[in-house]
C-alpha cells in the first residue's frame, strides 16, 4: 500500500503537551502527523495522535482528523478489527481506503 502523500500536518505545543500529559499514555508525541490511510483515499486525513494504555484489555485512542481546507478534529475510534494471519490493521475502525497491516 502506498500511503498518503499530503504534506504532514503540524501539531500546536498545546496538542502535544496535552497528548503526553493523558494518564497512561503510551506514547512520545511527534511535532508534525502524517495521514495514515492510502494514498488517493476519499474523505479527510487520518493519524493516531496517542494511545492511552489503561489496561491489557482498555485503550483510547486518539486520532486527529483533518482536511486540506484547514478543519481539525480528534476523536477516539477503535482500532479496525480487521485481521490477516499475525497482523492486525492499524486504522481505526471504519476507516476508507485499504488496510495499514502491521
Amino acid at each position: 500500500m502506498f500511503y498518503c502523500s499530503t504534506e504532514a500536518t503540524m501539531l500546536s505545543p498545546d496538542e502535544v503537551a496535552r497528548l503526553e500529559r493523558l494518564p497512561d499514555a503510551a506514547n512520545t508525541v511527534p511535532e508534525e502527523l502524517e495521514c495514515d490511510l492510502e494514498d488517493g483515499h476519499d474523505g479527510a486525513h487520518v493519524a493516531l495522535g496517542q494511545s492511552q494504555e489503561h489496561s491489557a484489555e482498555e485503550q483510547t485512542l486518539w486520532w486527529l482528523r483533518w482536511t486540506n481546507e484547514g478543519e481539525r478534529v480528534w476523536t477516539h475510534e477503535p482500532m479496525c478489527p480487521a485481521e490477516r494471519g499475525d497482523d492486525v490493521c492499524l486504522l481505526a475502525t471504519g476507516h476508507v481506503s485499504g488496510h495499514h497491516w502491521g
